[in-house]
């Protein structure tokens, strides 16, 4: 029974038909990584714990994506923080529950080494749309990385994840707020976003 639920929850998350396609995609977002077997195999051995936590994970998704409409347009989230800073598996953790609370379904970054290229993979993990939108430093000089963050944000995903950076995160964080996008900052405390 809960089976037939979560597949019908699907069908309301992805549009489709054939939702079982996307079964393999939405286990790894809602109850993490696998190892040894495939998603067919990992969908048949999950215990009533596992499918009532996936049931009432898809069920809610669907309803909040019901309720709110978004004009046919694919839910994208921006994803931005330090060239320099290394994420940690917790920051892997943090990033997901959100990318699936969010029920996003394009990932959006700028294209930079550091956070930016390690988003790129994780959504592509996740089974997500990766959309890089890089800065053209050749015409626009130093201000190609806010020109570049101005074009993010007017895409008017469902939310800015920031985790930790310097300026360039925060100038991400201002225009994305100017624009009333909702930013969420890692809560972590070794996040660092300075103040432009």
């Amino acid at each position: 029974m809960l089976r037939r639920e979560i597949l019908g929850a699907l069908q309301a998350l992805t549009g489709t038909f054939e939702p079982w396609r996307e079964v393999g995609i939405v286990m790894r977002r809602y109850l993490g990584p696998w190892v040894g077997m495939s998603a067919t195999e990992r969908w048949e051995s999950m215990g009533a714990v596992e499918l009532e936590l996936l049931h009432d994970a898809v069920a809610e998704r669907a309803a909040i994506i019901t309720a709110q409409d978004d004009g046919g347009r694919p839910r994208e989230v921006v994803i931005c923080g330090g060239r320099d800073y290394d994420p940690t598996q917790r920051d892997g953790r943090w990033v997901t529950y959100w990318l699936a609370w969010l029920a996003a379904r394009v990932v959006v970054h700028g294209g930079a080494r550091g956070v930016d290229r390690w988003a790129g993979t994780l959504g592509a993990r996740l089974g997500l749309e990766v959309v890089v939108v890089p800065a053209d430093w050749d015409s626009y000089g130093k201000a190609a990385g806010m020109k570049r963050n101005l074009a993010m944000a007017e895409r008017l995903p469902v939310a800015v994840l920031a985790l930790p950076g310097g300026h360039g995160t925060a100038g991400m964080c201002r225009v994305a707020a100017e624009l009333h996008v909702p930013v969420i900052l890692r809560s972590d405390p070794s996040t660092r976003i300075e103040a432009a």
